[in-house]
């Protein structure tokens, strides 16, 4: 039997919520606390503690923060439709996988605000614009920050192109990157749910067994035609982030089946391959991408455990 170490678990919850913040284009916590709150007050569980935690969560979300333009009623607001589709779903199958609730979730909600904006193209506008004058205000405060702080004058046209051409991509791929937050911040708020209110660390399954729906693929072949064959307007823009987000869900993928094929990730290897992300990052995710796409079809993991039943009875 395989015992797996607890704190391994912890890590996976830590992870996640470092992909939340890293990920939305406008950081917020309102992708963990909303969906927590949901599931902690309609799926309580045992004792007070779930129901407490949610008040604190309800209070800072909305309370302690006031109103700031546009983007913090967005914020919440998608946080409220992801957490909402992703209750209803584990209300209606329970049993499925964390992988399947979230994707539905985000799919759920994707269709309801897709068909609010199709009706409503003026509002779609105003909150794009909301959001990319958002991003650039961050982006001028980075910019004055480093200029009254930095005496080099090299290093601060180095830090101000950067910081620039991180907001220009940010402008384009939030949605996609919005999408990559919103199923990383449910992992979380699963997680801690399960974890007060179930007494269970294992909301979230390890990397190795980290797989989706095969049909997914069609969801990134036709990103891939939207951005080869659509026109510079919104369809490519369409493709883009549906690739983006397609891209990081086959890296991951493929993390998982290099973890399970190689039977986990050493000290050495952990290392190696932080200082392989920092350094060549395009070449490792690519790498990472390209393996969890070709699982698709190869379905490595299934094929690695059929020989190793045909082998155990031989």
């Amino acid at each position: 039997m395989e015992f797996e170490r607890p704190e391994r678990r912890w890590l996976r919850a830590g992870l996640l919520l470092l992909v939340t913040f890293w990920a939305s284009a406008v950081p917020t916590m309102a992708l963990v606390t909303i969906p927590f709150v949901l599931l902690a007050v309609f799926l309580p569980g045992r004792g007070v503690l779930p129901l407490s935690l949610a008040a604190v969560a309800l209070l800072t979300t909305f309370s302690l923060a006031p109103p700031e333009g546009a983007v913090w009623w967005l914020e919440r607001g998608w946080g409220l439709l992801v957490g909402g589709w992703f209750l209803a779903l584990s209300v209606r199958w329970p049993d499925s996988a964390f992988t399947t609730r979230a994707l539905g979730a985000l799919a759920g909600a994707g269709a309801v605000a897709g068909a609010f904006f199709a009706r409503r193209p003026a509002t779609f506008d105003a909150v794009d614009g909301a959001i990319v004058r958002e991003l650039r205000t961050m982006s001028d405060q980075v910019v004055t920050l480093a200029q009254g702080s930095t005496a080099d004058p090299e290093l601060t046209t180095f830090i101000v192109n950067t910081v620039q051409a991180v907001t220009e991509l940010q402008s384009r791929f939030y949605p996609g990157l919005l999408m990559i937050a919103s199923v990383s911040g449910l992992g979380v708020a699963w997680w801690v749910y399960v974890r007060v209110a179930r007494g269970s660390d294992r909301g979230l399954g390890p990397l190795r067994d980290f797989r989706f729906n095969d049909q997914l693929v069609w969801l990134a072949i036709t990103s891939v035609i939207l951005v080869l064959w659509g026109s510079a307007g919104v369809l490519n823009d369409v493709g883009a982030n549906g690739l983006l987000f397609m891209s990081a869900l086959y890296a991951v993928r493929g993390a998982a089946v290099v973890v399970f094929v190689t039977g986990g990730v050493s000290l050495t290897g952990g290392v190696l391959l932080t200082l392989g992300i920092a350094l060549i990052p395009a070449y490792v995710v690519s790498v990472a991408m390209f393996i969890g796409l070709g699982d698709t079809w190869l379905d490595v993991r299934a094929r690695a455990l059929t020989a190793l039943g045909r082998g155990s009875d031989t």
